[in-house]
């Protein structure tokens, strides 16, 4: 019983942690996106 628990927790912890990175990556990617589409308006204002 205890295995199973701490085996159960391992995988939780590991899930986190791979949330986490993802959730790093998502804001990032959001961030660039949002940093190009500024790029398009800005150029198209300026004509």
């Amino acid at each position: 019983m205890n295995k199973k628990v701490s085996d159960l927790n391992n995988q939780l912890t590991n899930q986190n942690q791979s949330t986490d990175a993802d959730m790093a990556q998502a804001i990032k990617d959001a961030q660039d996106t949002r940093d190009k589409s500024d790029q398009i308006v800005n150029q198209y204002v300026e004509k």
